[in-house]
């Protein structure tokens, strides 16, 4: 896994914080819509707490193998292969904190994430060749 796990791990987190970031924003400009600033403070809490997993942690070494992975959609469909991830990622953390309250707990964060990729995926990958396999 190497540099590139450590690379993927960073850019996660950073995700994460970037999407607090812009919650925080939203809270200043929404001032009567408390989900914003919970959602913000689920998020920075999320990043803390995913900034704690070790490096061997088997929720987001299974992610990386999804992803990164010999048989990872980026290298079967020669694609841009972190198009699927970017989506999945940004359609958790869109919501993360907003509609239910989350205490940034990444266990069921990272479990949600692998069955929304592997959702994704297999959907991806069962399209038939020759056809587009863009979602």
């Amino acid at each position: 896994m190497g540099s590139e796990f450590g690379s993927y791990t960073e850019w996660l987190i950073e995700e994460i914080e970037g999407k607090a970031d812009w919650r925080t924003r939203k809270a200043e400009e929404y001032p009567e819509d408390e989900r914003n600033l919970r959602s913000s403070q689920a998020l920075r809490n999320l990043a803390a707490r995913m900034k704690e997993l070790s490096a061997d942690h088997p929720k987001t070494q299974e992610l990386w193998r999804l992803w990164f992975g010999p048989a990872s959609p980026g290298k079967i469909r020669g694609q841009n292969k972190a198009l699927d991830l970017i989506e999945v990622v940004s359609e958790e953390l869109s919501e993360y904190g907003f509609y239910s309250d989350e205490d940034g707990d990444p266990e069921p964060f990272l479990d949600s994430l692998i069955t929304q990729l592997e959702r994704k995926l297999g959907r991806t990958l069962s399209k038939p060749p020759g056809r587009a396999t863009t979602l």
